[in-house]
């Protein structure tokens, strides 16, 4: 509701910028047709009504938020909670002794907020209720009205001309009317049914009723009553004669009135500025063709410039940032009883102070406190909302039972602060990348390291936003990295979605990465990415939207690993070349314990059960057949001995895709080499099942390589060659009823 009062009280100043240029159009355009006026009410009422418009570089409206909605600015007083506050990542670092007694500055910005809107919200229903009470007042003066004609009635109730109802209009009129009072009166009442004005008067007062606090609209309410009335005098005069509109005149003063109470309805024929009508009336000349057009134009010129929003400054903070001091990544550098001192040469006679409590201001006038915080946790100065002057842009820590991560941005040369929050549910962080010259804004699950949106800091419509990525529209997982290359790591997923699996290599370029801290083997991240994965092996994410270090590990933690006769064997990331083998397994992993866990009895693994092992041929390593494959764990001696080839030796060029039932092995051969593949269990291969071919003996494509698709007894089922000519030297796809190889380079 506060935010709700905040958007009116906007609105209602940008309005009054509109409403103080049509007094003075009213002015200059006096001798233009009074509907002018009436079409230059309604561009205000656009204004008052409508939450939203376009920018514009030709608007002239100074701010479209005076007030932002996010502003959290006010007077503080101190309070003590005596609340432990619970753990989260950063409070890790805070310690009882800070949090004991802790005095909390609690801003009643929003207390002060609130009556103002509980004030508003009385302010239109008395409103309201003295237009429905004046309304009803009405109804029962003319309840005994007399049909003279049509919607025409007499009541002897009635001392002035009216017209009221919104569906079905009627003309009231006094028993004494008669003769050309009579006609004069009908007509003008006519013509304000036939311009709507029945509509447009109650609709002028219920934005009223809106904005009653803004004594500008108050005024705008008048003279639109005003405007209405000289533009149907106008509408019913123009074809009159001299002697006539002195006729018209007359009816003008014997049927005015004096109220002095502002309503919503009737429209009344004396009611309103009858002096100021007769003088208009008797003055009345036709307006010149060019008048009219340019009255058009003025009305036109004045709907662009302040039915637009001037162009929001998106500032972000390129070029502009300076680091006063950041604990957020060496927490224990921070001294708790510690105060920082600095001044800037944008701000002459101004200290700025830092205690990790609270930030002020130190002046010859005295010392303002800015913001406070449990603690302040960094604090940059940069040209964050585009004034040329530096705000203090800061992360900090607040709440009592709920400690949350903040950030705040404190506009020192406007006396305006805005803040970053979502109480219990995420936490923001605040960081400067050195690589591009941003602050960026790290926004995570609350309580948690799981990144939810990450991205530039900026300043846009009055408020602090995020402009970056978000995983609403991606995907994400964590993985293990294996190895690290120039431009890409190599990493094995921890978990993720379901068609990543632990016994998945991936490729993931290094791109978009959070620059602290620096990743290395054995670490796992979080990768956020398109969701398109391509099927090359190992496996490439295609578009990488952020990577971020989760956890910082020894060599073991979370690495997949498992425990045989009291060895450790951890995962090496490499799968076996052996083709031969035996089909008899050496052991199965029976139990498991969390991927954060080292095994600690035999046959258990810290990634699932159902594996079986043989004993690998070099020392000190062992075969898990996961998936299909065969995959190299070893010790962790064994780990730093061998040499395994690199990721490029690993990656195959081609795929056969299996199109048929019934194959149980396949047969490769070339002119002078040959290979394989089968099931180590001896099951069939299915149908759809995808085989990678390895380059044999330094063949650099397949042109001559024969494939012989066998069934359960040896029998061949199919036979496919690929002809050694040139023009299938290179090729992308090959394709056959019971077969189909990809080239995937």
């Amino acid at each position: 509701m506060n935010e709700l009062f905040l958007k009116i009280v906007n609105m209602s100043i940008s309005a009054s910028w509109l409403v103080l240029v049509v007094l003075i159009l009213r002015f200059v355009l006096k001798k233009a047709p009074k509907w002018v006026n009436i079409l230059l009410w309604g561009i205000v009422a656009i204004r008052l009504i409508c939450p939203f418009s376009f920018e514009s570089a030709l608007s002239l409206i100074p701010s479209a938020e005076t007030f932002p909605e996010k502003v959290i600015s006010g007077p503080s007083f101190d309070v003590q909670t005596g609340i432990t506050p619970v753990d989260n990542r950063i409070n890790d670092y805070l310690g009882d002794r800070y949090f004991e007694g802790v005095t909390v500055p609690a801003n009643n910005g929003n207390n002060i907020m609130t009556i103002l809107t509980i004030v508003w919200t009385i302010g239109i229903l008395l409103l309201v209720a003295y237009t429905v009470i004046s309304y009803w007042r009405l109804r029962r003066k003319v309840d005994t009205a007399v049909r003279y004609k049509d919607n025409i009635f007499q009541s002897e109730n009635v001392k002035s001309p009216f017209v009221l109802g919104i569906i079905k209009p009627r003309i009231y009129l006094p028993f004494n009317m008669n003769g050309q009072d009579l006609e004069h009166v009908v007509a003008h009442e006519q013509a304000h049914i036939h311009c709507k004005d029945h509509w447009w008067k109650p609709f002028g007062f219920l934005l009223l009723t809106i904005h009653w606090f803004n004594p500008l609209v108050w005024l705008a309410y008048v003279l639109l009553c005003r405007d209405i009335e000289l533009a149907c005098d106008e509408r019913v005069i123009k074809e009159l004669g001299n002697e006539q509109r002195a006729d018209y005149t007359q009816a003008l003063v014997a049927c005015s009135v004096n109220r002095r109470m502002i309503a919503a309805c009737p429209l009344a024929f004396g009611e309103v500025g009858v002096k100021d009508r007769v003088k208009s009336v008797m003055n009345y000349k036709k307006p010149a063709f060019w008048g009219v057009v340019l009255a058009v134009i003025v009305c036109v010129f004045v709907a662009v410039c302040f039915l637009t929003n001037p162009v929001t400054k998106n500032n972000g903070t390129d070029g502009t940032v300076t680091e006063w001091f950041d604990y957020l990544e060496t927490p224990d550098e921070m001294v708790w009883d510690g105060r920082l001192e600095i001044n800037l040469p944008e701000f002459p006679g101004v200290t700025f102070r830092w205690y990790p409590e609270k930030m002020e201001a130190v002046t010859e006038e005295g010392i303002v406190p800015l913001f406070h915080g449990m603690p302040i946790w960094n604090t940059y100065f940069c040209d964050l909302t585009g004034d040329r002057i530096p705000d203090l842009c800061s992360t900090y820590t607040f709440g009592s039972g709920i400690i949350d991560s903040r950030i705040i941005i404190y506009d020192y040369a406007n006396g305006a602060s805005y803040e970053l929050s979502d109480r219990g549910y995420f936490d923001f962080t605040l960081r400067f990348n050195e690589a591009d010259g941003y602050l960026y804004v790290d926004k995570t699950k609350y309580n948690t390291d799981e990144l939810v949106e990450t991205g530039r800091l900026v300043f846009k419509n009055n408020s602090i936003q995020i402009e970056g990525f978000s995983n609403e529209a991606h995907q994400v997982f964590r993985a293990e990295i294996l190895e690290i290359h120039d431009g890409h790591y190599l990493v094995k997923p921890v978990e993720g979605s379901w068609e990543l699996n632990s016994a998945d290599r991936i490729v993931v370029p290094i791109s978009n990465a959070h620059p602290s801290p620096e990743p290395e083997i054995g670490d796992v991240i979080e990768i956020e990415y398109s969701g398109e994965i391509l099927e090359t092996y190992p496996a490439r994410i295609a578009d990488v939207y952020g990577i971020k270090v989760i956890k910082q590990t020894e060599t073991w933690d979370l690495i997949p690993m498992v425990m045989v006769n009291g060895t450790l064997y951890l995962d090496t990331g490499h799968e076996s070349k052996i083709e031969a083998r035996c089909g008899v397994m050496d052991g199965e992993i029976t139990s498991q314990v969390d991927g954060n866990k080292q095994p600690s009895v035999d046959n258990q693994s810290n990634f699932g059960t159902g594996y079986g092992y043989q004993y690998g041929a070099t020392e000190g390593t062992i075969e898990l057949f996961m998936n299909g494959k065969w995959w190299i764990f070893a010790t962790e001696e064994a780990r730093q001995k061998i040499q395994f080839p690199s990721i490029e030796d690993e990656i195959s060029k081609f795929y056969l895709t299996i199109g048929s039932e019934g194959v149980k092995s396949i047969k490769l051969s070339m002119p002078n080499s040959s290979g394989g593949f089968e099931n180590a269990d001896g099951s069939l291969l299915k149908k759809g099942e995808r085989i990678w071919l390895e380059n044999l003996d330094g063949y650099t494509d397949l042109r001559g390589l024969t494939i012989t698709a066998l069934g359960e007894n040896g029998e061949i089922i199919w036979t496919a060659s690929i002809p050694d000519e040139e023009e299938n030297k290179g090729f992308t796809h090959l394709v056959n009823d019971d077969w189909e190889i990809t080239n995937i380079e």
